[in-house]
C-alpha cells in the first residue's frame, strides 16, 4: 500500500518547472494598454516640446 507521508517526504519538484517559472516571471509582457499609454505620453511630450 502507498504511504502518502513517505511519498510527500521524498517529493522534489522538477527542475524544469522551476526553470519555466523563472522564464515566465522574467518575460516582459507588453499589452495593448501599455503601448497606447506609451504612444500618448510620447505625443504629449512632442506637443510640449513644440510650445
Amino acid at each position: 500500500m502507498i504511504s502518502f507521508e513517505e511519498e510527500i517526504q521524498r517529493f522534489k519538484p522538477s527542475l524544469d518547472v522551476d526553470q519555466i517559472e523563472d522564464a515566465i516571471v522574467k518575460v516582459d509582457l507588453t499589452d495593448m494598454n501599455d503601448i497606447m499609454t506609451q504612444l500618448i505620453e510620447e505625443a504629449a511630450k512632442k506637443e510640449d516640446d513644440r510650445r
